[in-house]
């Protein structure tokens, strides 16, 4: 449209000078006719300056305006980068809309769901129900903390979700992470903690039975010492007592 009015008035202008000129033509062969020669050769040179003008002007627009290719290419760049940017993102990514339809799913989250195409959300049932359900009841905020099982190999999948509308159409968003090792290096740290608990513990429940037998076992070594001759424990029964009162104090220590 715009090139259409662009080559109307350049056509106009170059008509007007082509029939200016044609009459300065005629009128020149006419001597009493001089001052309108004069006005004609004006008009003329009025008209190739507008010319000129209108040309710079109309160029002028053009380098202010890109054209509709270079919007669309720039366009085309612009969301190849996205794309890219997607792709390469460590979380996997997935968008569906209300049938289940996938249009985004990323790298990444191919490799989650065990899974080199994926077009609808039901495709990956086999892999685990729980967590088609999950995708499909999730809300906006929404977590969730799926077991997957594959092939002898047991993960865990965070999940989050965010329900968006774009062009009047509802869609939603989903984030996965295995988070796995996380949990494992969680629990090794549940364990180590217990274990130093149990620790502290049993070790609160010894310390009183060893001071005590390191107790005993000086009291009848001193009994020993001052009764040599008579005793009111069979001797034999004493060395008993504490043998065992020292068995129980070393294995304690």
């Amino acid at each position: 449209m715009g090139y259409n009015k662009f080559k109307f008035n350049l056509l106009l202008r170059i008509a007007a000078i082509s029939f200016s000129t044609f009459l300065l033509a005629d009128f020149i062969q006419d001597s009493l006719l001089q001052l309108s020669t004069l006005l004609i050769t004006a008009l003329i040179i009025f008209q190739l300056v507008s010319l000129l003008r209108f040309l710079d002007i109309n160029n002028e627009l053009m380098v202010q305006e890109p054209s509709k290719n270079q919007v669309g290419n720039k366009k085309d760049a612009q969301s190849q980068y996205l794309k890219t940017i997607v792709q390469h993102l460590g979380i996997g990514l997935i968008t569906f809309d209300r049938k289940g339809d996938i249009q985004i799913i990323n790298t990444t989250a191919k490799n989650l769901l065990k899974v080199s195409q994926l077009k609808n959300i039901s495709g990956i049932t086999k892999l685990s129900e729980p967590l088609v359900n999950s995708f499909q009841n999730l809300r906006t905020g929404g977590q969730d903390l799926i077991k997957i099982q594959h092939e002898g190999y047991t993960y865990q999948l965070s999940i989050y979700a965010i329900e968006l509308t774009l062009k009047g159409e509802p869609f939603k968003l989903i984030t996965l992470q295995n988070i796995q090792s996380e949990l494992e290096e969680k629990e090794m740290e549940a364990w180590q903690n217990l274990i130093r608990v149990l620790t502290h513990e049993i070790m609160n429940s010894i310390t009183p039975i060893s001071s005590l037998a390191a107790t005993v076992d000086s009291n009848i070594s001193s009994n020993i010492e001052k009764n040599k001759d008579h005793y009111e424990i069979d001797k034999d029964d004493l060395d008993d007592i504490q043998i065992a009162i020292k068995t129980i104090q070393r294995r304690s220590e």
